[in-house]
Formats: C-alpha cells, sequence, structure tokens
C-alpha cells in the first residue's frame, strides 16, 4: 500500500506531494493540472522491468509517430522538456522509501552500450523523421531507504532502442491502468484466469448494476485471441463490446480489481461513457471490490455530480478509506489540497466548488 507520493520534475508536475494517502484515492482538478501525468508517474514507477516503458505512454496519449530522438522519445517526460533536470519518483510503502531517479545521458559509457541485455527494434508505427548520436540514453536509478538497488539504461542508436537492465530493479507489485482505450484481449486473458478460479458468478452479479439482463459471461476463442461475449436472454450470445462503452468500460474495471489482489488499479476519467444513474452503485461497488481484494485504486475524474454520489455505508465510515484530492496550478507549481472523507461529505452537501 502506497502511504505517501513525491514527484519532481515529471512532465506537467515540477513538484507534487500526497500523504496519508488511504485505499481509493479520488484525483480532480481543471484541466492540465497533472490528474493523468500522477497516475502515469505510478505505472512509470512500477513498470520498470517492460522494454515498452516510455513507449507504451506515448501510445497513451494518442502518440502513434514521433521524432525518434532523446527530444521526441524522452523529453515530454521531463519538466518543461529540459533534459537536464532530473526526475525523482519517490513513494513510501509501508513505512519503506522506494525512489527512482530518471537521468538523461547524452554519452553513455562503451561498456554499458555494448553489453546490453535486450534489443528492441523500432515499432513500425513509430516514423522516424531524424536519427540519434551512438549511446544516447536515459538512465533509471532505483533505490530503497537512499541504497541504491539497480539500474536499467534506455539506449538509442538510430532507429533502434536497446535496453538493459539490472534485475534487481524488479518488482512484484501488479499495477493496471485503465485509460479512455480499452484493450478487449487483455481483458479476456483476465477473465480467462478468474473463470478457472471460479470468480464468473460474482463478475456478472457486479455487472448487473448497469446491464440487469446479463445471465453469464464466457470467453470465446477466435485463432490466437479471444473476447469475452455476454448471455443476455436474446437467444444468441453477444461481444460485450457491442453492449455499449458503459459496460464494457466497467468489465474492464471489475476484471482489473479482481486480477490485481494486494496491488493497484489506476483509472482515468471514471465518469466517461457511464451513466449518471448508476453512480451511486458503481462507488459502492468500487469500494466493495478494493476492500475484498486489498487494491488501492487511484481514480481520476472531472465531474462534480460523480462525486455527489459517493456515498459512505458505516463500515466505510469507520475506516476512512477514501480521500479525495484535488489539484491546482499556482504560478508554475501544482499543488494539492486534500479532503478526508468528512470534509468530502460537508464540501458536497454544501455545494462547494471542489473540482
Amino acid at each position: 500500500m502506497i502511504n505517501r507520493i513525491e514527484i519532481k520534475n515529471f512532465k506537467v508536475i515540477k513538484e507534487l506531494i500526497l500523504e496519508d494517502i488511504p485505499l481509493i484515492s479520488i484525483i480532480g482538478g481543471k484541466n492540465n493540472t497533472g490528474k493523468s501525468t500522477l497516475l502515469e508517474g505510478i505505472f512509470l514507477f512500477y513498470d520498470r522491468a517492460n522494454p515498452d516503458l516510455f513507449m507504451r505512454q506515448h501510445q497513451w496519449r494518442g502518440l502513434n509517430a514521433l521524432e525518434i530522438s532523446s527530444y521526441g522519445m524522452w523529453a515530454p517526460f521531463f519538466y518543461n522538456l529540459d533534459l537536464e533536470q532530473e526526475i525523482k519518483l519517490s513513494f513510501t510503502v509501508n513505512e519503506q522509501e522506494e525512489k527512482v531517479v530518471i537521468k538523461y545521458n547524452p554519452s553513455i559509457s562503451q561498456e554499458i552500450y555494448s553489453n546490453f541485455s535486450q534489443r528492441i527494434e523500432s515499432r513500425k508505427a513509430f516514423f522516424p523523421l531524424s536519427t540519434t548520436p551512438q549511446g544516447e540514453a536515459v538512465e533509471l536509478i532505483y533505490y530503497i531507504n537512499n541504497h541504491e538497488i539497480g539500474r536499467s539504461h534506455f539506449i538509442l542508436d538510430g532507429t533502434d532502442q536497446r535496453i538493459k537492465f539490472n534485475k534487481k530493479v524488479i518488482k512484484p507489485v501488479k499495477v493496471i491502468y485503465l485509460s479512455g482505450r480499452r484493450n478487449p484481449i487483455e481483458d479476456a486473458m483476465m477473465f480467462g484466469k478468474l473463470d478457472m478460479e471460479g470468480k464468473v458468478s460474482e463478475i456478472v452479479d457486479d455487472l448487473r448494476i448497469i446491464e440487469p439482463r446479463v445471465k453469464s459471461l464466457s470467453a470465446i476463442p477466435f485463432g490466437n485471441t479471444s473476447a469475452i461475449y455476454a448471455d443476455i436472454g436474446i437467444g444468441k450470445k453477444l461481444p460485450v463490446s457491442l453492449m455499449g462503452e458503459g459496460t464494457a468500460k466497467l468489465l474492464s474495471m471489475i476484471l482489473s480489481i479482481a486480477s490485481t489482489k494486494d496491488g493497484i488499479v489506476l483509472i482515468d476519467e471514471l465518469e466517461n461513457g457511464i451513466h449518471y444513474s448508476i453512480y451511486e452503485d458503481l462507488w459502492r461497488l468500487l469500494i466493495k471490490l478494493a476492500q475484498k481484494y486489498n487494491c488501492q485504486l487511484f481514480i481520476t475524474t472531472h465531474s462534480y455530480e460523480i462525486l455527489k454520489y459517493l456515498k459512505f455505508d458505516r463500515e466505510v465510515q469507520n475506516d476512512n478509506i477514501v480521500k479525495y484530492y484535488r489539484l491546482s496550478k499556482e504560478e508554475d507549481q501544482i499543488v494539492s489540497k486534500h479532503y478526508d472523507q468528512n470534509t468530502l461529505q460537508v464540501a458536497l452537501e454544501n455545494d462547494w466548488e471542489i473540482r
């Protein structure tokens, strides 16, 4: 469980600190105040052994073609595109500080460069507009309680990307990021594993808050992939992807949390595709699932209306498991104001502007 987050020089965030983080954190604020960036920083911290660590985040932002250079690939991760500033992501987890420092190195040593452990070919979707000098890299240095535990290097060589990493940096914490771009194939894989654990009936019950007609769910294979189909009582099973954005999105959330016991799920813009009539049931379901699977949730929203439907049952009130963080920009600094459950309820009951 993450208890504290400190982020420096990451994308639009010059410095941001969140403290006393509970099981469920709701993140609000105006556009370009770092809500999605906060989720991306959390994901990047735990995605450390993935050779697509940087490219994946570009694709989340819709960048399917970019300049294969330090400026195109890495500068967007640094505050004000300034590669001279170090990125620092620091997390306190169960009273232990874990940190990664990300540095740009324009002339990586020949020893590191020649002894890389894995080569990643340029993706066809990334069209090179220029090339880079041999040996240009970003270096990720990982610490626990200020003791270095390992490093990884992402190296650009012309239009190829290479990675060398020390396996000590691998962190066995599962994190799932849910943005507007769902991945039905990943959903089907999670569903299959949960099906083997006998959890399909629970998933169906939870999905009925948005689609009461669902009788059963099943994964139907097609060649090397599969898709989730639903029986809604019309004589034939229907792909969940054709049952509306809200139904498919809710299923993704249910599958992600149920598949991430003792892990973290990041949900960007919760309200998108969801009708207001199920907001109260949706909050109740998310709280139930987070507690059941001990899964920490970080949720962003622009919607005041969805906050208004956040109700706290007695057991939730006693545990104080939800907190709302409002991010705002003051000059060039993003700051956070937090509301615990009691303060949030008072604010909502009195129609205070907290978005």
